[in-house]
Order: C-alpha cells, then structure tokens, then sequence
C-alpha cells in the first residue's frame, strides 16, 4: 500500500468532506491569483492595440489548449508512473513557468504601453 491510499483508511469523520471543498476553493482561489491570471490578464497590458484582440486570443486558446491536455494525460500518468510521480511532473513544470515568467515577463505596474513597449524591445 502506498501512502496515497491512506486517505481510504481514515474514520469516517462528519468533517472529511467539508475539508476537501475548502481544499478545492483553496486551490482554485490561489491559482487564480498566481499562475492562473497571467494568460488573460498579460496581453492587454503588454500588447499593442493594433494587435490585442487576436493576440488575447491566441493566449486564450494555447491556455485552454493546455487545460486540455492536462485533462487528458493526468488519469493515463496516475495509473502509468503513480500519483507522487504525476505531481512531481507537473509541480517540476509549474517551476518552470514561474521561472520563465519571472525571467521574461516585464513588470507592468505604473507603466504606460509606450514604457512597455521600449523596455521589451530595448533591452540593454
């Protein structure tokens, strides 16, 4: 038995159920203010007019795009490499788009698009 299986053999608590939702809305409500808001609030404040619709959209579709295929591999990863495995896998890639996105994104807070804009493309 591994120590995931463990969750099976707890008593019966009233409580049990109660706690996994606050965990789920934990979970949810931090992601949504870290690495869940970069894909829909990053293009309209980096972007060009010209360009932010189609732009926005794209990052929409390569954001749902992965949600896709996280749904799709996460069942088949479980029972292939087991869930300590999985999580590690994706925790791993959650580091490295928190590094990429600290390494590459540029601060945005109290700056005009044109600051933006030769900050990005005037890095020296």
């Amino acid at each position: 038995m591994q120590w995931t299986e463990c969750a099976f053999f707890l008593p019966k608590l009233a409580i049990i159920p109660y706690m996994a939702m606050i965990a789920v809305m934990a979970f949810v409500g931090f992601f949504a203010i870290g690495l869940g808001s970069i894909p829909w609030l990053l293009p309209s404040e980096i972007l060009p007019t010209k360009i932010r619709g189609r732009a926005a959209s794209l990052s929409v579709l390569m954001n749902w795009a992965a949600n896709f295929l996280v749904a799709s591999i996460f069942l088949s990863l479980i029972r292939s490499v087991g869930g300590g495995l999985t999580f590690a896998i994706f925790g791993f890639i959650t580091l490295i788009a928190l590094g990429f996105t600290y390494a590459a994104i540029p601060e945005t807070k109290n700056k005009t698009l044109e600051e933006l804009k030769i900050g990005w493309f005037y890095k020296g």
